[in-house]
């Protein structure tokens, strides 16, 4: 794994990851938020509200995520191209042997092999450890706000 994924592209996809999971410590707090603001707003009888600060807050929210994604999807795109190159580096080197098995057999096993590898590091990983935060996040928030549950 190490030789597909440099250090720099590591570097990049780890704080893609910090960036999601700093996206969804947002998603969390940001009920708490909403009450607070809409408790405030029916103390002063909706008069006088600034909703600029609720929209800056979703707009954060929603680059944080974009920002996410996209280094997650790059660095995993370059991971991929980096596995691609080895193979094809290799396949040139075991000429002989491949030889005998059919181009479009050798063509389907490397694209289905990369493509679920690269969807396990796009998509899969980041998931499963941002959700497992957020559920984690959730449950806290719950007995926060109620210990009887």
């Amino acid at each position: 794994m190490r030789q597909y994924f440099s250090k720099s592209l590591f570097i990049i996809w780890a704080i893609g990851l910090g960036l999601a999971i700093l996206a969804s410590i947002v998603q969390i707090i940001i009920p708490r938020i909403i009450k607070n603001f809409i408790n405030f707003a029916i103390k002063i009888n909706f008069q006088g509200i600034d909703l600029t600060r609720m929209i800056l807050l979703f707009g954060c929210l929603l680059s944080l995520i974009c920002i996410s994604q996209a280094l997650i999807g790059f660095t995993s795109e370059r991971a991929m191209l980096n596995i691609r190159l080895k193979i094809f580096e290799r396949l040139l080197q075991d000429g002989p042997q491949i030889a005998e098995m059919p181009i479009s057999e050798i063509a389907n096993r490397l694209t289905n092999d990369n493509e679920v590898f690269g969807k396990y590091l796009s998509t899969t990983l980041p998931n499963l450890i941002k959700n497992c935060l957020i559920f984690i996040g959730s449950l806290i928030g719950l007995t926060t706000l109620n210990a009887k549950l």
